[in-house]
């Protein structure tokens, strides 16, 4: 038959509305708990990701620098970019794309970055340069790929260095070119055969001339014809 006074009322509902705010506080304690063991899993995760990738990265023998799409300020090398490219990275680094020189004209580099802004990726199998420091022609095969780097949008460019296999290729067809010429100024003809006395190659002359064209022995053998 007891019966709550209207002070009595107040106080239990002053103490029931502490008591809901309490409970919630306490739920959203546990929750951001939760969401700040998780941001710190994802955390390590992608400070992990960004080693393997660094790692990776500077070892990697192919050429890889990071410029920002806009101006092609350099952000980033590997070691082997700054030996293929010349530059130092002390000073390089921060510089634009015509501060450092990159491009003959930029408005070459305009339409790259159209270019590669429409496309994402590019290649350039046959990417002429000069290196930085000593002024030296390099040859390289460049891919380009479009990426976000702490919400900044910039070009990863890789660069595989041939000049050494041009510079091979082309002194064997320079080779070629002068035993060729060497060889068409003798006045004999000249048979190529091979061991086992198959015709694979002639070379005519301007005093004598063979019997019959080369059509009718080439690729024939010698026990064929005589």
């Amino acid at each position: 038959e007891r019966t709550f006074t209207q002070e009595q009322v107040h106080l239990m509902e002053r103490f029931a509305a502490l008591a809901s705010l309490a409970i919630d506080n306490a739920r959203l304690h546990d929750l951001t708990q939760k969401e700040a063991r998780e941001r710190s899993i994802a955390e390590a995760a992608l400070r992990a990701s960004e080693e393997r990738f660094r790692k990776v990265f500077q070892a990697s023998p192919v050429a890889i620098c990071i410029t920002a799409l806009e101006d092609g300020r350099l952000l980033d090398g590997n070691a082997a970019y700054w030996r293929m490219s010349g530059y130092d990275p002390q000073t390089a680094i921060g510089r634009s794309a015509e501060e450092l020189e990159m491009w003959d004209d930029m408005e070459d580099r305009r339409n790259f970055v159209e270019e590669i802004k429409l496309n994402h990726s590019m290649v350039n199998s046959n990417y002429e340069f000069y290196t930085y420091d000593t002024n030296e022609p390099r040859s390289a095969i460049a891919f380009y790929e479009l990426m976000e780097v702490k919400d900044q949008t910039c070009v990863m460019a890789m660069f595989y260095d041939v000049t050494e296999q041009k510079n091979a290729r082309e002194s064997l067809q320079n080779s070629e070119a002068r035993t060729r010429a060497i060889l068409a100024s003798i006045p004999d003809m000249i048979f190529e055969i091979s061991k086992d006395g198959v015709f694979l190659d002639f070379m005519a002359s301007a005093e004598i001339a063979p019997i019959m064209p080369p059509s009718q022995f080439l690729g024939r053998n010698i026990k064929e014809l005589f």
